[in-house]
This record gives structure tokens, sequence and C-alpha cells, in this order.
């Protein structure tokens, strides 16, 4: 890893970078220019590197040496702040009172709907 950027405002998200790995890169999921033996290996193999990511758990040490921290409130309460966010730096200046009565009342039923969010 070269670097980690736990700053939210340059991407939304924290990030990192790391060292370019070289590889193959397929595109059609069915990978159709395989021969059935070919595809069986390539799918087992990704069983065992997703078996291998699903066994690190939130406290491992590796995962904080990334940067990895653990997120507070639930995942839907960060999408809804962030697509917040978005659409209000969207915002322009120019739009009618009625489009802005149709957000305030999308941002309205969304509050209402999960009040324990802490989304106000």
């Amino acid at each position: 890893v070269y670097g980690v950027c736990d700053d939210e405002s340059v991407i939304s998200v924290p990030f990192f970078l790391m060292e370019y790995m070289r590889g193959r890169v397929f595109h059609d999921m069915l990978l159709p220019e395989m021969d059935p033996q070919q595809r069986s290996l390539v799918f087992k193999e990704m069983m065992r590197v997703l078996a291998k990511l699903h066994a690190f758990r939130p406290g491992d040490k590796l995962l904080r040496e990334l940067g990895w921290k653990r997120r507070t409130g639930s995942y839907f309460s960060r999408q809804v702040r962030r697509w917040r966010g978005q659409v209000a730096a969207s915002l322009t200046g120019e739009e009618t009172p009625e489009e802005m009565q149709k957000w305030d009342s999308v941002v309205e039923k969304l509050l209402a709907s999960y009040p324990n969010l802490g989304l106000s």
C-alpha cells in the first residue's frame, strides 16, 4: 500500500493506493472465451480468494494497518447521508420552488421513516 486517505471530502469515502498487479481482467463473468475446464479452474480460484477475504475480521491488525476503521451507524444511514450530500452539492440555485419542495419531501420522508438513524 502506497498511501491511505481518510479525508472523505476527497472522493466521499476513505481510500488507499496500492501497487499495480499484473493479471487478467474478465469483462464477461461467463468466461465464454474459455473451455469448461479453464472456467472451472478460474471459478475455484475465485472461491478460494473470496473465502480468504471473508476470513478477515474487523479487528485484524492487517486491516488496521491498511487504514480500515470501524464505521459507526448503519450502512443505510451512511448511504442516505452520502446521497443527501451529493444532491446538495449538485444544486445550482436555479431550482424551482416545486423542485426544492420535492427534494425536501423526500428527505422528510426518509427522516420520518427512520427516526433512529441520526440523519437530521
